[in-house]
């Protein structure tokens, strides 16, 4: 399945865009950026006490303490960023062809003629998860599925796709 996600290798930095998101994708990275801010409390507290104990030069708990803040910090800013960046979606508009919000049945035959059936829905690019078969819009297989119709097919990475089913369910976007 990693085929899916094959890109180059460079690292792109997230702009300011505005993005499609399902509204659970919305509400889990709101729920996220909360429990980071409650561990920068627990964090502060930390450091205050470790501070207490001396010479922070050889303070382990302080280093520590320190390093949690860094990160806690770079997690409440790139969520911050990301939620206000993000365009919650909580209904989807059915329709014959791959888009937004689909849930996608494929149909992939591997070079040896190994056949596979593979469910993906499309969301939005921050919140793509290949272990829950939630992938990004942004992704090459999807891209190359944008637009395409049930009994399409198309040859991606030397495997053939077909798409069996296309399915819009409020479902895939609301919060659990």
């Amino acid at each position: 399945m990693d085929d899916i996600f094959e890109e180059d290798s460079t690292v792109v930095a997230l702009d300011t865009k505005t993005c499609k998101i399902t509204l659970r994708g919305f509400e889990e990275m709101k729920k996220e950026l909360e429990k980071y801010k409650a561990e920068q409390i627990l964090t502060l507290e930390r450091l205050q006490n470790a501070k207490e104990l001396g010479d922070l030069s050889e303070n382990a708990e302080y280093a520590e303490a320190k390093s949690s803040m860094r990160h806690n910090d770079a997690m409440i800013s790139d969520l911050s960023i990301s939620i206000a960046s993000s365009i919650p979606i909580s209904e989807l508009k059915s329709k014959d062809t791959v888009d937004f919000g689909a849930e996608v049945s494929l149909e992939v035959t591997s070079q040896d003629n190994q056949i596979s059936k593979r469910k993906y829905v499309v969301v939005g690019e921050l919140e793509g998860d290949i272990d829950q078969n939630r992938i990004s819009i942004n992704t090459p297989l999807v891209q190359i599925l944008l637009g395409k119709g049930v009994s399409e097919s198309f040859v991606f990475n030397n495997k053939t796709y077909k798409i069996l089913k296309i399915v819009y369910d409020n479902k895939n976007v609301l919060p659990e």
